[in-house]
């Protein structure tokens, strides 16, 4: 597991390039959470250039937004991401309010052995992200059922709010059975996930209600 900002591979493979006929994985990029600052060009053209190119792997990537907004999206009107949406080219856009998943834990549900989890407030935030989470990956799963559609086999979660300065790429710097992070506590939303984890981790919420003593 890497713990840094980097992939932990030796330097040159930053700079690699796939074996001749090796076929780059099938990839799923989530932005997903608050819009934040992604209406604004230097977020999503950084997003764009430094991630979905910089990846390279263009024909077997898929962009995902699951985003939620204090403005309802709706067909015909004029919205405050619209451009952000007509520079990323998303395969699945879904536009929610900011609270669309907040709830507090269902009664039965065994709760963590730790303070804050009494608080109904933290309660609604951290099921409102896993909820987040959760309904991103249905639009994944949602589009791998369609007609002629194939499984992905990496997923890239993120928050809309990062600028990247620096190619997140090449895929080939990647091992596709590695689970990578940004870092503790720098920032706290990016991984890149072979799939079998990717279907545990964004299925959190699911776990976590139906859980019991």
């Amino acid at each position: 597991l890497d713990v840094g900002g980097e992939p932990c591979l030796p330097t040159s493979a930053r700079s690699c390039s796939p074996a001749h006929g090796v076929v780059a994985r099938k990839t799923a990029f989530l932005l997903v959470g608050a819009a934040r600052q992604l209406e604004h060009p230097l977020v999503h053209t950084s997003y764009a250039s430094h991630v979905l190119r910089a990846f390279g792997a263009h024909s077997r990537t898929q962009l995902f937004l699951h985003l939620g907004h204090e403005t309802p999206r709706r067909p015909g009107v004029s919205h405050p991401l619209d451009g952000a949406i007509a520079a990323l080219q998303p395969t699945r856009v879904e536009v929610v309010p900011l609270t669309h998943h907040a709830q507090t834990a269902p009664p039965g549900t065994c709760l963590p052995n730790e303070e804050r989890w009494s608080n109904a407030d933290y309660q609604r935030r951290a099921l409102q992200w896993w909820g987040s989470l959760g309904a991103a990956w249905m639009m994944v799963r949602n589009w791998e059922r369609e007609e002629g559609h194939g499984r992905f086999e990496s997923v890239f979660v993120s928050r809309p709010d990062l600028v990247f300065t620096d190619g997140f790429g090449p895929a080939c710097a990647y091992a596709g059975d590695v689970w990578y992070t940004a870092g503790i506590g720098s920032p706290d939303m990016l991984w890149l996930m072979p799939r079998r984890i990717a279907a545990a981790v964004l299925s959190t919420l699911h776990t976590f209600t139906t859980c019991s003593e």
